[in-house]
């Protein structure tokens, strides 16, 4: 891709996705290509790690009462791939790593965090109502059809989606599925192409609108 081109556009399910400024996906780790890959990818994550045993004891446990088919098939697609993904906690696990890794990248985390604080030290409480009113929904956008689980995440994984669920005061559920759907897009060779820029679109959505609300107070 030219460098010079600074929007890139696509279809998906029939639909033209918005524009999309491709500095942003570079924020994220993506790089500025046509296939916007991402590096390291998630079977390079996979194959490297070294400690192939059970941790579930260090587990940190969510429930996800929506969590997208096309997720769901996709983490069943993954278990077996490879020697360290033996189940599906294990294949949660890796996702979650890999795609926290992209979402504590947005840009506009701190822009909020900012106004956050300049609204409790020298705002009135309609600035701090004002900047706790957020609602986002990915239902649909993967998959027509949802289930509920568990999923599991390293503690260390898990605490840093605890913290950005804080930051935007959204439901832990919504930053997992993300996170779990950011993962994906890291996948090079073990997730088809066809949905691996399914996740790629809606974690651009997530993260253009968690900028719209920065921007909003």
């Amino acid at each position: 891709m030219n460098n010079n081109i600074n929007q890139r556009s696509g279809n998906v399910n029939g639909k033209i996705r918005p524009l999309f400024n491709v500095s942003l996906y570079a924020d994220l780790g993506y790089s500025v290509c046509d296939d916007l890959s991402y590096e390291p990818t998630l079977e390079s994550q996979v194959s490297l790690w070294t400690k192939p045993r059970d941790e579930s004891g260090d587990d940190l446990r969510f429930t996800v009462n929506l969590l997208p088919e096309l997720v769901r098939s996709t983490v069943l697609h993954l278990r077996g791939k490879h020697e360290n993904l033996p189940t599906q906690s294990a294949v949660q696990r890796f996702l979650l790593k890999a795609g926290i890794t992209i979402l504590e990248k947005i840009p506009s985390l701190k822009k909020l965090n900012d106004k956050r604080r300049d609204a409790y030290e020298s705002g009135t409480e309609k600035d701090r109502v004002a900047l706790g009113d957020h609602y986002y929904s990915i239902k649909h956008r993967i998959s027509m059809t949802h289930s509920r689980t568990t999923v599991c995440a390293w503690r260390w994984v898990g605490s840093k989606m605890i913290e950005i669920s804080s930051d935007l005061i959204l439901p832990h559920e919504i930053v997992v599925v993300e996170s779990l759907i950011a993962g994906i897009t890291t996948s090079g060779r073990w997730v088809p192409r066809k949905y691996r820029d399914l996740m790629l679109d809606e974690i651009i959505r997530f993260v253009t609108w968690v900028e719209d609300e920065s921007n909003k107070v």
